[in-house]
């Protein structure tokens, strides 16, 4: 995945391993922090984040063949309950501003995406 601004490809192409507990994003740029689950899927990769904001990283991850398999297997093993969240949960979503992957902060549960460098 390269981008106009970005020559050097970014790929996800390594498992980092499976977390479980609290999992929090972070503001790349700031000290904000989100609980966003109980279990991460932890894909490591070569290349930089910039320009990309995360909701573009996202479709360009989810559209890459070597991650929709592991997105697939994760969906179907922990399956994310369906139906709409509760008001506050939209609200808390639209208050991680570009931390909020999803094209909408009111749609149902499902993964989440989040960066992390380093």
């Amino acid at each position: 995945m390269t981008g106009r601004l970005n020559d050097v490809a970014l790929a996800l192409d390594d498992h980092g391993g499976l977390r479980v507990g609290p999992i929090l994003s972070h503001a790349l740029d700031g000290e904000d922090a989100f609980m966003v689950g109980w279990i991460a899927v932890v894909m490591h990769g070569h290349g930089y984040l910039y320009p990309w904001r995360l909701r573009g990283l996202v479709d360009r991850a989810e559209s890459a063949p070597g991650i929709r398999r592991p997105m697939d297997l994760c969906r179907e093993t922990w399956p994310v309950g369906p139906g709409q969240p509760r008001r506050g949960v939209a609200r808390a979503r639209k208050s991680m501003g570009e931390l909020w992957p999803g094209p909408r902060t009111d749609l149902p549960w499902d993964w989440y995406w989040g960066p992390a460098e380093g």
